[in-house]
């Protein structure tokens, strides 16, 4: 088995200009990494704003509520 390695590894030393498939790879998976970071940010803060508003309407529709029954108790 070490032999076919070894031979495998010689047939590919002649191609040696040739930038094997897993550096195409990994080069291709950094590239796309770095190209998305930016949009994965921009969501991480999109996210954060949806949630505060959420929270925030959930606030104001808890206070109306007390406030509608503080009415309705006054009448």
């Amino acid at each position: 088995m070490a032999d076919s390695l070894v031979s495998n590894n010689d047939n590919q030393t002649a191609d040696s200009d040739i930038p094997n498939i897993h550096q195409q790879t990994a080069l291709m998976a950094t590239a796309l990494k770095q190209a998305l970071e930016p949009l994965t940010m921009r969501m991480d803060e999109k996210l954060a704003i949806d949630t505060s508003t959420d929270q925030s309407g959930k606030l104001i529709v808890n206070s109306l509520n007390r406030l509608n029954k503080i009415f309705d108790d006054y009448d």
